[in-house]
């Protein structure tokens, strides 16, 4: 009997993914995310989406304290193979701090505003985020009008879920004096 060889499937480092990118291997309107070693292309955001993100980065910007900053819309990396592009992440320092060739940032905060892409959030991102043990991590859920809050993170997932309604309030693990009405995250 014959040997059947299959291709392999080529893994993309993060190294590989950062080179390519700066060499213009991808278009700027490419909205491409690297995890797990995968290449995926994200789906272009509706209205609703961009709202929803201006409202949370305006809630965020006035509140946050001295020593922490925001990650919009920008590419954050977790770990050697995955590079996401959260909506939104909070860390914990300046933006000085993490240029390239000095300390990878830490995650205090998560957001991710979904409406289509709802079911790959909660799963795909949701084990990613847990399993490089993103503490607290929110899904806007523009569809169903609440904030899903992850927390607790396992290899496997996370142990707690929590979904709020528009009227309900929610606090941050890392700032817990910092707290939100879900409905001033809502377009």
């Amino acid at each position: 009997m014959a040997h059947v060889q299959h291709p392999e499937t080529l893994r993309w480092s993060l190294e590989r993914f950062d080179r390519v990118l700066a060499a213009g291997g991808f278009r700027e309107d490419d909205h491409i995310e690297l995890i797990d070693g995968e290449l995926l292309v994200m789906t272009p955001q509706g209205d609703d989406h961009v709202v929803a993100l201006n409202l949370i980065n305006q809630l965020f910007g006035r509140r946050i304290p001295d020593g922490y900053f925001l990650y919009i819309q920008s590419s954050f990396a977790l770990n050697e193979f995955s590079k996401p592009e959260p909506d939104m992440v909070l860390v914990a320092g300046q933006p000085r701090d993490f240029m390239v060739g000095k300390r990878r940032p830490r995650a205090e905060l998560i957001i991710e505003v979904a409406d289509t892409s709802l079911e790959y959030d909660r799963k795909t991102k949701g084990d990613l985020y847990s399993r490089n043990g993103v503490e607290d991590y929110w899904i806007l859920n523009l569809s169903d009008r609440k904030l899903e809050v992850y927390r607790d993170p396992t290899l496997s997932g996370y142990r707690s879920t929590v979904k709020l309604s528009p009227d309900a309030c929610v606090s941050l693990l890392a700032l817990p004096d910092l707290s939100f009405t879900v409905s001033d995250m809502l377009p």
